[in-house]
């Protein structure tokens, strides 16, 4: 079977410029609202030049997630301590996370591929083996620890608040039962989840 054949590209229309129009569909319209023809629409073009640059709506969701994926500095784990580094990465992350539902959506959706999300990878890496000191086997296993956490908080960031439906269930509960839970609740800090993250992945700290 052949691969679908392409046409060649158009002087006024490249991918950029149909990741910047897919942007602006992701930002008033959400994840649901994302298809080719809409972002076709908002880019001024024809759906069919779409498939140019992208196979699929798939296609364009990845390089789409991959481009918000830059958005985070990774110059930070070359600065200060390395707990001190990690430490600021990932208040970082969790803060674009929290600032950015849409695209965080796109992040829980799928696993990402592209130059961004390899640069991530390379960047924790070279932390782990060049700053950190530890093997490479171990540094392995901290830099998908951490690239795990990473895409599981970008699942769990727009869930976090309490829903309608979670007060009237909990409304329902005898609570008196689970006064550990229930004390969690109302006391849970992102600080110390991200120190136990960093102690868990340095070694000694």
């Amino acid at each position: 079977m052949t691969s679908k054949s392409r046409r060649g590209p158009r002087g006024d229309i490249s991918a950029a410029l149909l990741l910047d129009a897919a942007e602006r569909v992701l930002a008033e319209a959400g994840v649901a609202g994302l298809s080719l023809r809409r972002v076709a629409r908002e880019a001024g073009i024809a759906p069919n030049a779409v498939y140019t640059y992208f196979d699929d709506m798939a296609d364009l969701s990845t390089a789409l997630a991959d481009s918000f994926l830059s958005r985070l500095d990774l110059t930070q784990l070359t600065v200060g301590v390395p707990e001190d580094a990690l430490r600021g990465l990932l208040k970082s992350a969790m803060r674009l996370f929290t600032d950015s539902p849409h695209h965080v959506a796109l992040l829980a959706a799928q696993r990402v591929a592209g130059p961004n999300a390899m640069n991530l990878n390379e960047a924790l890496l070279d932390f782990f083996i060049e700053r950190v000191g530890v093997e490479t086997d171990l540094a392995v296993a901290s830099t998908g620890f951490i690239t795990e956490w990473i895409h599981g908080y970008a699942a769990l960031a727009p869930t976090d608040a309490p829903t309608p439906a979670f007060e009237r269930a909990l409304s329902r509960l005898d609570l008196t039962r689970w006064p550990r839970t229930v004390d969690m609740l109302g006391r849970q800090d992102q600080r110390i989840s991200v120190d136990l993250l960093v102690r868990a992945v340095i070694p000694g700290h």
